[in-house]
């Protein structure tokens, strides 16, 4: 856990710094938070119900032509499932990186995403029992979605929806359990 934290702090760090050094470029900082609903998605997994989450975390975004950018985020990222009687809780922090493609040179922009979600899990519960070692420390996916990005008070502001389709089996090898995270997200947020 020690050193995804780490890892997150590093990236965030990283970025910020090539913002400031390269804020010429059409870079812009952003703060985002939202609400999700997740699921985990499996043959052997019936009458699973999504769990309700709130998440948010910073991004920063680089315009690589007129209506075409690319954006990446450091997300805090709750997912998991809830069943007839318990709920697993799986936390992790999540590096989206999504391309974006922009329409209308002025008003309100609505834009399309898509691009690969890197986890790194922090925490794994079910009720209240640890289950981090039988979870995987790393999850892979593929991130898309769409919003509406408008002008207020001379910032950028914008709703967002994204659907989060894991790619890979969340549970160690030697577990009798295949699950992948499904998760769906609404955000609003600020570009800087």
């Amino acid at each position: 856990m020690k050193r995804a934290i780490v890892f997150g702090v590093v990236v965030f760090l990283c970025v910020c710094v090539g913002t400031a050094a390269f804020g010429q470029f059409g870079i812009r900082k952003g703060l985002k938070l939202g609400y999700g609903w997740s699921t985990l998605s499996g043959d052997d997994l019936d009458d699973v119900e999504s769990r309700q989450t709130i998440t948010g975390g910073v991004g920063v975004e680089f315009r690589l032509l007129g209506f075409l950018a690319c954006e990446v985020d450091v997300l805090y990222s709750s997912r998991g499932a809830s069943y007839q009687d318990s709920e697993t809780r799986l936390t992790y922090l999540s590096f989206p990186v999504v391309l974006k493609r922009k329409f209308f040179p002025v008003g309100v922009h609505p834009y399309l995403l898509v691009g690969p979600d890197f986890s790194l899990l922090l925490s794994a519960k079910t009720d209240d029992t640890d289950i981090k070692d039988q979870i995987k420390s790393q999850d892979w996916g593929v991130v898309m979605g769409g919003g509406l990005e408008f002008s207020v008070l001379g910032k950028s502001g914008y709703v967002e929806g994204r659907y989060s389709y894991g790619l890979n089996n969340i549970y160690e090898e030697g577990t009798d359990i295949s699950a992948k995270n499904r998760t769906y997200q609404v955000f609003v947020g600020f570009l800087f």
